[in-house]
Parts: C-alpha cells; sequence; structure tokens
C-alpha cells in the first residue's frame, strides 16, 4: 500500500512541475541533454585521469564501492521485502 501511494506521489509531483513549472525548458533541456549523453558516451564511460595527475576518479571509485558494500545487504533485502 505503502509503495502505491508513494509512486502516486510521485506522478502527482511530476505533473505538477511540468504543469507549474518551465515546461518548454524540461522538455527542451531533456532532448538536449539526451543527445548529448548519447554523443559523449565514449568519452564519458571511459574517462581515467591519466594526464590529469589527480586522484579524485580513484577515492570516488573506492567511495561507492564502500558504500554499496556496506549498504547492499539492507537494500537486497528492503526490495526483497517490498516485492
Amino acid at each position: 500500500i505503502l509503495s502505491e501511494w508513494n509512486m502516486r506521489i510521485a506522478v502527482l509531483l511530476l505533473v505538477l512541475a511540468l504543469i507549474l513549472g518551465p515546461t518548454l525548458f524540461i522538455f527542451r533541456s531533456f532532448i538536449q541533454n539526451t543527445g548529448s549523453y548519447f554523443f559523449n558516451f565514449l568519452q564519458i564511460s571511459t574517462w581515467i585521469e591519466t594526464y590529469e595527475g589527480s586522484s579524485w576518479q580513484n577515492n570516488w571509485t573506492v567511495f561507492y564501492w564502500g558504500w554499496w558494500i556496506g549498504w547492499s545487504p539492507f537494500v537486497g533485502m528492503f526490495i526483497a521485502r517490498i516485492s
């Protein structure tokens, strides 16, 4: 019941954002950003900072690995419980 209400509220908020917000800007941005994503997909997916000399990407990746390893049992149990 809770997840059904959550989906209804999410759809309602989406419709309200489209009606009350800048609708043309949202649609134009969606189309432009989707095209930009497909155009830059290879560059973004193979970004390794070889010549930058920074370790930001390595630290960020390790952070997310730790985050998901720590939370995966809880997320798995939650998804199994609500399904």
